[in-house]
């Protein structure tokens, strides 16, 4: 019969991980939906990673300067900076092109210097 001694021994072992009995935590697979099917199981998603947060960041920085055109344009009662601002809000929840997204960025942040109505 094992006594105290034996548990407490096994348990310091448990707790430094020495122990042979110790097992892994039990981890059950992902769902295919989650994973992405069997058509993306071999896809490397690190590029993907980074374009979207690259996304993420300019969307951020265009949207808060569409904020500054909206406040601007709704102070000064200029329709002008009032619209590209609401456009420049919006704009990253439409365009998911990174490319795409800085070019109609920057023309849209440069149209109220050039069309004044």
């Amino acid at each position: 019969m094992l006594g105290p001694q034996y548990s407490a021994n096994r348990a310091l072992q448990a707790a430094e991980g020495r122990a042979s009995f110790v097992q892994q935590p039990c981890v059950a697979p992902l769902p295919r939906w989650y994973r992405g099917g069997a058509a993306e199981a071999g896809r490397d998603r690190t590029r993907e990673t980074r374009v979207s947060i690259a996304a993420l960041v300019w969307g951020v920085v265009f949207g808060s300067v569409g904020l500054s055109f909206f406040v601007y344009g709704k102070k000064h009662h200029a329709v002008v900076p009032l619209v590209c601002g609401v456009g420049r809000m919006l704009l990253p929840y439409v365009v998911s092109n990174l490319f795409l997204l800085i070019g109609i960025g920057v023309a849209c942040i440069a149209l109220p210097y050039f069309l004044r109505l």
